[in-house]
């Protein structure tokens, strides 16, 4: 902590790739502390890192692939940090987003460039069904969150061949075990690797944030709305629906059949896979961080469909139990695990 400190206020080394590294570990560490024992984030590693960017300026950040890679995931966090305090960040968001737009793009960016546009829209939709707003406005936000919606499937549709994901039956369950400790519903999906895995799942996150502001606005239109309107919110709800059986069905590659507390990668954990058993990277990552992923506090895949209110019956609980599984396999404090599905 210190050399890192020394480092940020030296005008040499904080210009370099490692120091911002080194700080946006920190701010991840900050966060899942924060989620463990069931404390206030306070993001001031998160902060620092967009002042170190602010600090480097545009050529700096963008001088290698290392450093492009680096500057988009502080706009990721600040992103997130802006979802996570129903707030837009203000400058610094819309610095972001310019950014961001300048930067050479990938799957993962793209994602990240329309989540800033959500947060707009989720602010958008706070002033308006929360206040006396007319019928016109209310319709004009119903078409931009829709509009956005087509923009969020059009990401997912065009992400590459190996970043598509596949159910499978390979996934060993230990017979002593009932089989929907591990499993909802008999689906398991396998990703390419952890980090695609949750990638796929912010942007359901996204969508289901999305399709929820499309439902509050016809809701809030007049009552008997148009047989149109009436069929996009039944749309939503079976979209919503998939979206949540998406997310559950990733589950088991990031837990696998694990029940004992650690992070240590232990033989008799099995995890699903398609052709082959895992590596042990993709052993090392789940054991080490697998269930984090479920419950980052930025995107919360697991939390996220506990607010789907037309949600299939059972679910919320079958979701309340893996939940209760993260926490006790990360050894969380009461209050943190009790945190993790408090709407």
């Amino acid at each position: 902590m210190a050399m890192i400190h020394k480092a940020v206020g030296d005008p040499v080394e904080s210009l370099t790739d490692e120091t911002l590294l080194a700080v946006l570990i920190l701010g991840l560490y900050e966060r899942l502390k924060a989620k463990a024992v069931g404390s206030r984030l306070t993001l001031a590693h998160d902060a620092g890192a967009v002042a170190l960017l602010k600090h480097r300026g545009k050529k700096l950040n963008t001088r290698s692939q290392a450093a492009i890679t680096l500057t988009q995931a502080v706009h990721a966090q600040l992103v997130g940090h802006a979802f996570d305090t129903s707030t837009d960040s203000g400058e610094d968001l819309g610095d972001s987003l310019e950014t961001l737009v300048d930067l050479p793009q990938n799957t993962s960016s793209r994602l990240t460039v329309i989540s800033v546009h959500l947060v707009h829209l989720r602010r958008d939709a706070d002033l308006i069904l929360n206040g006396e707003a007319s019928d016109t406005k209310i319709i004009e936000l119903l078409n931009q969150a829709t509009q956005l919606d087509q923009i969020l499937t059009a990401w997912a549709i065009s992400v590459p061949r190996e970043w598509k994901f596949t159910a499978t039956d390979n996934f060993e369950l230990p017979k002593s075990v009932p089989r929907e400790t591990f499993i909802y519903k008999d689906r398991v999906d396998v990703y390419e690797d952890l980090v695609v895995a949750s990638i796929w799942n912010s942007y359901r996150v996204n969508r289901i944030r999305v399709l929820s502001i499309v439902c509050d606005c016809i809701d809030a239109l007049p009552p008997l709305p148009t047989t149109l309107l009436k069929s996009r919110r039944e749309l939503a709800y079976v979209t919503m629906q998939k979206l949540a059986d998406d997310i559950c069905a990733s589950v088991p590659f990031f837990l696998g059949t694990k029940m004992c507390a650690g992070t240590d990668d232990k033989p008799s954990v099995e995890y699903p896979y398609t052709t082959s058993k895992p590596n042990k990277a993709h052993r090392r990552s789940a054991a080490g961080a697998g269930g984090y992923n479920l419950i980052e506090p930025f995107h919360e895949p697991l939390k996220s469909v506990l607010g789907i209110s037309s949600l299939r019956a059972g679910q919320k609980e079958w979701i309340l139990g893996q939940l209760a599984r993260i926490g006790h396999l990360y050894s969380m404090e009461p209050s943190a695990i009790s945190a993790l599905s408090s709407a």
